[in-house]
């Protein structure tokens, strides 16, 4: 049966190693596109650097919940009852969507929680619980 198993798989990898091999040959050498051609492909835009300033506070209302929800932008997870609503512009760069790490809103010491990109327009809504002093307060991505 060992022997058997062996005849197998040598064969198998024979047909692995031939299928490679006339794949690699039709492919032909790698090219690069020539250079009048336009990419297909549009350029990745980078985060600008951090820290950031928000560019505007358009809307601020304070509300309240009768039951507690969890702030889910911050470890601790701290149920809250109440808070503010902001309509922010922004710098679309600093909230475009990404596969890694992006900018986090801050107002104050508190992570804001976003509620759409907003990335085509610079406009985001977010939610920051707890309280806020909006004389104060600086609205910041770090």
């Amino acid at each position: 049966m060992n022997r058997r198993f062996s005849v197998i798989f040598a064969v198998s990898v024979l047909v692995t190693a031939a299928a490679c091999s006339i794949v690699a040959v039709m492919a032909g050498p790698a090219q690069a596109p020539p250079a009048d051609t336009p990419s297909t492909q549009e350029p990745r835009a980078s985060a600008p650097t951090l820290p950031a300033a928000v560019d505007d506070v358009l809307y601020a209302r304070a509300f309240s919940t009768d039951t507690p929800f969890t702030h889910w932008w911050r470890k601790e997870r701290p149920q809250v009852n109440h808070g503010y609503l902001f309509v922010l512009k922004v710098n679309p760069l600093l909230v475009t969507p990404r596969q890694t790490a992006e900018p986090v809103l801050y107002v104050g010491a508190q992570t804001a929680e976003r509620l759409n990109t907003g990335n085509d327009q610079g406009h985001i809504v977010v939610i920051v619980p707890g309280d806020v002093d909006l004389a104060t307060a600086k609205f910041w991505f770090g």
